[in-house]
């Protein structure tokens, strides 16, 4: 699992919330323009990513989304079935970045 994780809980929770509130501030100024001019909304199809990188922390601290591995996540888990993902953005910019990529993790694989 990330770092991030094992952390003081305060601080996660400051953390998650803080890089939510800074996530949500573009879709406010993409509303805001889209208001007056409808083709701003179209750059929410380049904020998702942004909204899903921001939203990672808080989602694993509500438990929206629950690891089973450092990349594997599922999301909304109940008795009855695991939506299962890869992890989210924020996991492979602090996760996997200390793994090698390609040809070379595939070898050790």
């Amino acid at each position: 699992m990330n770092d991030f994780y094992k952390q003081p809980k305060l601080f996660k929770w400051v953390e998650a919330i803080l890089l939510l509130v800074l996530g949500l501030l573009p879709a406010l100024a993409i509303i805001e323009k889209g208001n007056s001019q409808p083709l701003f909304y179209l750059l929410f199809l380049f904020y998702i990513p942004i909204l899903q990188f921001a939203a990672t922390l808080f989602f694993t601290l509500v438990g929206i989304y629950k690891y089973y591995s450092p990349i594997l996540l599922g999301y909304m888990a109940n008795d009855n079935q695991i939506d299962l993902h890869s992890g989210g953005s924020f996991d492979y910019l602090f996760v996997m970045r200390k793994y090698k990529s390609g040809i070379e993790m595939r070898a050790v694989v």
